[in-house]
């Protein structure tokens, strides 16, 4: 369980029912984890594509929600979905945060704490540019107000 004074940010078992690291491990170096990602924001529904129904939509937000709870049970989970650019992008637009604004708080408050300055390499996409810790924290106050 969760030690009182430990650095509860690099502690994986929470409890019983938390992800264990070597678990993980096992996602990302399967894949597993970035092809969830990636069916979440490759089905996005826009006005070029209106083939996502109600049950689509559904589908989609237990997709995120189960993203965010892998990256919020283990900091491994959390640091990879911080550097994945379909899904930052996807997160931080404006009408994302227009109609989910708790979520985007949540995912703010989140990944704020896996994104720094001093973190290794990210992902990158040509083009696409990632929001730093403090811009993070900005934005989830301001969302909050």
């Amino acid at each position: 369980g969760l030690k009182f004074g430990s650095d509860f940010r690099t502690t994986c078992d929470f409890s019983k029912n938390s992800i264990s690291k070597s678990d993980a491990q096992i996602f990302l170096q399967s894949g597993f984890f970035r092809e969830v990602i990636l069916l979440y924001s490759h089905t996005l529904n826009d006005e070029s594509n209106q083939k996502l129904t109600v049950s689509g939509n559904v589908v989609r937000r237990k997709l995120l929600r189960s993203i965010f709870i892998l990256s919020a049970q283990c900091q491994l989970l959390g640091k990879y979905a911080a550097r994945v650019p379909e899904l930052t992008n996807i997160i931080f637009s404006d009408s994302y945060r227009e109609t989910n604004s708790f979520d985007h708080i949540m995912w703010c408050a989140l990944l704020s704490k896996y994104t720094s300055t001093n973190q290794g390499p990210r992902l990158r996409m040509k083009g696409v540019v990632l929001k730093s810790s403090n811009d993070l924290q900005l934005e989830c106050m301001s969302a909050s107000v």
